[in-house]
């Protein structure tokens, strides 16, 4: 580092709300967004430095938090809509997919809507094809593997995402329709 080439940068949070809209209006990839937006928050705070405990580094700070949270919940919509119809549609690769591009408390969340808004008959049907698909697969796995309880997903051509994917989608599912029909007896 050369000594004397630095700069100072001024935020205010009306300065940055202008900003994140334009880069809210500029991508429609809601991915790019939202990695924008949390790029600038850990930017702000890793350089705010002494400011870090002013009112005004909480307010720039706010201003951020509220743009991440929008695109947060705009992709929890997406990844849902995403979600439901490669569970219809059983797209392995796709499911496999979503679940990589999010945390696993993410996928919980996407999961959760995606089940909320499925029909009675809809949630049974991905209960009977995931519960299958996973012991199938297991049990191909085991076979494959030659040793008691290790599991061989390359011999048998299953990507592991995709089993752990749909092992989450079995867990989630399996406590979703267990509350379903404790609140819903008759169901």
């Amino acid at each position: 580092m050369v000594n004397g080439t630095e700069i100072r940068l001024t935020i205010t949070p009306d300065s940055l709300k202008q900003f994140c809209q334009e880069v809210a209006i500029g991508s429609a990839n809601t991915n790019r967004k939202h990695a924008a937006f949390m790029a600038l928050e850990a930017f702000i705070s890793r350089y705010a430095g002494a400011d870090a405990h002013t009112t005004a580094y909480r307010a720039v700070q706010q201003v951020v938090e509220e743009y991440s949270a929008e695109t947060r919940a705009q992709l929890l919509v997406e990844n849902a809509n995403s979600l439901t119809s490669a569970l219809a549609k059983q797209q392995l690769a796709r499911i496999a997919e979503i679940f990589s591009s999010v945390s696993r408390n993410g996928f919980r969340q996407i999961l959760l809507q995606t089940f909320a808004e499925m029909s009675e008959e809809q949630l049974d049907e991905t209960r009977q094809w995931v519960t299958s698909w996973c012991a199938s697969a297991k049990g191909q796995a085991e076979q494959a593997s030659g040793y008691p309880d290790a599991l061989d997903f390359r011999r048998i051509d299953i990507e592991l995402i995709e089993y752990t994917a749909l092992s989450e989608i079995k867990t989630v599912l399996m406590g979703f329709w267990h509350n379903l029909h404790n609140e819903n007896p008759g169901l």
